[in-house]
């Protein structure tokens, strides 16, 4: 029974929902400060185009 929930729970941990919606949600931010917000385009940034 041990072996067969320790591998049950591995694999709920390493395919789970919660670190796959957080991962791409950083590096988006990540991107989008890197590239100064160009691919987003959120901030007002006139003077610069």
């Amino acid at each position: 029974l041990d072996e067969t929930a320790n591998a049950a729970n591995e694999r709920c941990v390493g395919a789970g929902p919660v670190p796959v919606l957080v991962l791409p949600t950083d590096e988006e931010a990540v991107i989008a400060r890197a590239t100064g917000g160009q691919t987003g385009g959120h901030l007002p940034q006139g003077p610069r185009d």
